[in-house]
């Protein structure tokens, strides 16, 4: 896998969120992005975390940065407390989806928007064709949902 499809996708994410979240605030420098990673004791993982960080600051969006410290717990309580801080979005990789479901749910209940950037384990890098498919159902998405209708043609990816 390239940086390109890493670094797109993360930038995409971050963008989709402050997308659907602007509605919520006058300005990107008003908005407040969680970012929650399993654990930064892996290098993919601190290194997706810098890419959010940096496209936070390039869209003008302050980021919060969250540790799950490889535990769903924590990740749990983390999502839960940056809803009550009243943040205007979350972008996560969830340690454990089925253990976070509950939490990303009320999130989304609150209308806080939440893009979940899922890999198969935390032990693997995804393979080319896994990041393809995440790139083309996040654009995919952000022509529904942040531009407001179904593109003529499905997006292709880069």
């Amino acid at each position: 896998m390239t940086k390109i499809w890493r670094t797109g996708l993360v930038g995409m994410a971050m963008a989709g969120v402050v997308a659907v979240g602007a509605g919520t605030a006058a300005r990107a420098d008003d908005l407040t992005v969680m970012t929650s990673v399993p654990g930064l004791n892996f290098p993919f993982f601190v290194h997706m975390m810098a890419e959010m960080q940096a496209e936070g600051k390039t869209l003008g969006v302050k980021t919060v940065e969250s540790d799950g410290q490889n535990s769903a717990p924590k990740q749990t309580a983390d999502v839960e407390a940056a809803v009550v801080q009243g943040v205007n979005g979350i972008v996560i990789s969830p340690i454990d989806v089925n253990a976070m479901a509950p939490a990303l749910k009320t999130a989304i209940d609150n209308g806080v928007p939440v893009v979940t950037i899922e890999l198969p384990n935390s032990t693997r890098t995804p393979l080319d064709a896994e990041m393809r498919q995440m790139w083309l159902d996040l654009l995919r998405w952000m022509s529904e949902r942040a531009i407001g209708q179904a593109p003529e043609h499905p997006p292709r990816a880069p």
